[in-house]
């Protein structure tokens, strides 16, 4: 390609994405999103809008007037056991929440607006060597307008809500304070938004914790449906910001508060699906963050506290329908850092805020840890109070299993992983089953891993080494809920 025809071509797809779109997802079924984990837990991000997505779910009632109320109660808990010493303890954590969500939805030709008022209260106990318990309250109040035209529509909405970033819960699936702008060209099926948000790094459905500063987002996607060859395409690019927070010792008018690091990472990918084809269809993902964070006070002697990060994620997927079953074959790649804790260099992904559901994330062992340890996982819940540590060894995935679906919404799921990580190499066994409809969902499973760790251990003295046998670990997961 000539350069002054290369540099064209840059030029062009630059205007088009940003034409096309510069988003994330709102919509009020987040509640419920553990239902999808019946299927392959992928909840794919369409940049609708909220207001959208409430046209499209039932409500409890409605009146002419435009008033409506829905009722969501749903709940989930998980124990694990197994591994080293000290994680043989059985360990469990389990969380309910009830919201009522009050509405206005007003539609004419040309004009559609929804208000909106949901609070969110929350009970939760977490056992890991002690009991912890949590009553939590937070909620939802938003406001969406849309305009419609013959072939094209402008959105804006704002307050505070749920968004999504990514399909599979690795980036970023929690409440935020955020503002949205969008459109969407009917003829093209090409949609998206620009996004601002802020968020804290508690525990979902938490109080505000006020020594800590917002974090931020920043940047939108582009989403393209054709329904020609791929079902849908999705590009984004996010800026997460962590900011200056300085020292500040307490008085009679505020808190103490704490030094907090402070920086940006640049989250760049794609999501893609393909039609089904010989009752086959094929998926995919990438993500790729760089950025830095500043761990000094002093900012002339920054370069010597500064940790950089470079790192990307990748996912491929392919799955074969039939009537009543299916079968699929996944595979997931995290980069690692390879020279952990010895530079200034961070080199593992992490996500923002993410709430893996896609791999049968909440189910597996390999891919999930919610529980303390020696090093940091690639993915934590939304219920880990903690910012994206890129200090990590990275993960490789490989999933096979089989789906089928019995009739009546009833369906179940046996797969098997492997994966290589910090804890070693492992073998896992995946067994899951539930029942779901528009209303409700019900949800279990359990997993059995076998782990072979990397390394060996001393024995009285560190000159004198046998290789660590076999670890073995445990975990259910179960979840359920209801609209009403």
């Amino acid at each position: 390609m000539k350069p002054h025809i290369y540099k064209k071509f840059i030029i062009f797809l630059c205007i088009a994405c940003f034409a096309y779109e510069i988003s994330a997802d709102s919509y009020p079924q987040y509640r419920l999103d553990d239902s999808s984990l019946l299927n392959d837990g992928v909840i794919n991000v369409k940049s609708q809008g909220r207001n959208a997505n409430t046209n499209d779910d039932s409500k409890s009632f409605s009146s002419q007037s435009g008033f409506y109320t829905s009722l969501y109660v749903w709940g989930k808990s998980y124990s694990q056991k197994g591994g080293v010493k000290e994680d043989e303890a059985r360990k469990w954590y389990g969380r309910a929440s009830f919201s009522p969500e009050f509405g206005w939805q007003k539609k004419t030709d040309r004009l559609e607006t929804l208000v909106l008022v949901s609070p969110i209260v929350t009970y939760a106990e977490k056992d890991d060597t002690r009991l912890n318990t949590y009553r939590l309250s937070d909620g939802e109040a938003l406001v969406s307008s849309r305009l419609n035209f013959s072939q094209f529509r402008l959105r804006a909405e704002g307050g505070r809500g749920f968004q999504r970033l990514d399909k599979n819960g690795f980036l970023f699936a929690n409440l935020a304070n955020y503002g949205e702008i969008g459109w969407e060209y009917l003829p093209l099926n090409v949609r998206g938004s620009l996004l601002g948000a802020e968020f804290q790094s508690s525990i979902a459905y938490s109080n505000r914790d006020r020594t800590e500063s917002p974090l931020r987002i920043q940047g939108g996607d582009l989403v393209w449906e054709p329904k020609l060859l791929l079902n849908s395409f999705r590009i984004f690019h996010y800026q997460y910001s962590e900011p200056k927070q300085s020292a500040q010792r307490a008085d009679l008018f505020r808190q103490e508060e704490p030094f907090r690091p402070y920086g940006f990472f640049r989250y760049s990918g794609l999501e893609w699906e393909s039609e089904p084809f010989w009752k086959a269809k094929i998926e995919g993902s990438a993500i790729r963050v760089e950025g830095r964070r500043e761990n000094g006070t002093n900012p002339f002697y920054s370069q010597n506290t500064r940790q950089s990060s470079n790192a990307w994620l990748a996912t491929l997927g392919a799955t074969w329908k039939e009537e009543s079953y299916s079968i699929f074959v996944r595979a997931l790649y995290a980069t690692k850092d390879p020279t952990f804790h010895t530079d200034q260099n961070s080199n593992g992904y992490a996500s923002i805020k993410g709430d893996p559901r896609g791999y049968l994330a909440p189910f597996s062992i390999l891919l999930l840890r919610d529980w303390n340890a020696k090093q940091d996982t690639v993915f934590s819940g939304v219920d880990s109070p903690r910012k994206p540590i890129y200090e990590n060894s990275g993960l490789q995935y490989y999933q096979t299993g089989v789906s089928k679906e019995w009739g009546k919404g009833w369906s179940t799921t046996l797969g098997t992983g492997l994966g290589i990580s910090y804890i070693g190499r492992g073998l896992e066994l995946i067994a899951a089953g539930g029942w779901k409809s528009e209303t409700g969902y019900l949800v279990a499973g359990a997993a059995y891993a076998w782990v072979r760790p990397g390394m060996d251990e001393s024995v009285l003295l560190d000159e004198i080494r046998r290789p660590i046998p076999t670890r073995e670990y445990f975990r259910w997961y179960a979840s359920a809920g209801i609209r009403f």
